[in-house]
């Protein structure tokens, strides 16, 4: 008895014995199972804020995503106020009709024209074909310089006694002339031969003018070809009798076209001239 109950004893002992180093197993297995787990949630953890700061870096970039034009600086008229912008230096001249380059303004004959007021007159401004005719009405007998630029070269289309024309090219911080003066169509009247001869300039020189002589003293006429359209010009008109003063458009003329006083036979070596303070004038289709 006393010794079933002794075996039964040491059985229970020893199962117990058996099972507590199982237990332990089983504690070290699960706690190194949370650590692993630990670990991984804090690994997730850790890569969640990763992305979440590469997405905020990306969203805040300055750059400019693929495919995307860059940004353009802002222009210099807009932070210029003081510029002048581009369309104040642009006129349209109105589609009219071709005049007779006689210094005589017909009736009718200037009607659609633009008119623009001098201090002693009016320009008048206009188009047709391929040519801008450009009147001059003055209180007093003038002579005529227009300046143009066409070809990165700037002519003088001079009228008074005579016509000539002077060419200059661009030459460091000024003008060199090219060409200078050679008088043409002085004949006042409309016969065969000075008409012939007025063609033949305009063919020539691609513009064609009335002498100060022709028509009324006070108007002169002007058909400038005007290729693609349109035309880069300044206009001056020297005052008679003493010729020291001179109505000029537009206003913003710099110098150079403006002082341009060809009274001598010869034509300045060199100008300043300065076509950016000149006016575009555009063939309007109205």
């Amino acid at each position: 008895m006393n010794s079933s109950d002794g075996a039964t004893e040491s059985g229970a002992g020893t199962g117990s014995g058996n099972d507590f180093p199982g237990l332990i197993n089983k504690e070290r297995y699960w706690s190194h199972h949370s650590q692993r787990l630990f670990h991984s949630v804090l690994n997730l953890i850790w890569l969640a804020v990763s992305l979440a700061l590469i997405f905020i870096l990306v969203a805040c970039s300055s750059e400019e995503p693929n495919g995307t034009p860059p940004r353009k600086e802002p222009s210099r008229v807009i932070e210029d106020p003081t510029a002048e912008p581009d369309a104040a230096s642009r006129v349209a001249a109105p589609q009219g009709r071709h005049s007779t380059i006689d210094g005589v303004f017909a009736p009718g004959e200037w009607d659609e024209a633009l008119e623009i007021d001098l201090p002693n007159g009016q320009l008048l401004l206009m188009h047709a074909g391929s040519y801008l005719y450009l009147g001059i009405r003055s209180e007093k007998l003038g002579l005529g310089s227009i300046c143009i630029i066409r070809d990165e070269q700037i002519a003088v289309l001079h009228s008074s006694a005579a016509l000539g024309t002077a060419t200059y090219e661009k030459a460091g911080d000024s003008w060199r002339k090219s060409r200078d003066f050679i008088w043409t169509n002085r004949a006042i009247s409309n016969d065969q031969q000075a008409l012939d001869e007025r063609q033949q300039h305009l063919e020539r020189e691609k513009w064609l003018a009335s002498n100060g002589l022709m028509g009324n003293y006070d108007e002169m006429e002007y058909q400038i070809a005007m290729p693609d359209d349109q035309i880069r010009l300044a206009v001056t008109y020297l005052l008679s009798p003493e010729y020291t003063s001179t109505d000029f458009w537009p206003a913003t003329v710099a110098a150079g076209c403006r002082d341009f006083e060809p009274l001598q036979s010869d034509a300045p070596e060199t100008v300043e001239f300065a076509p950016e303070s000149w006016m575009t004038v555009i063939a309007s289709q109205e």
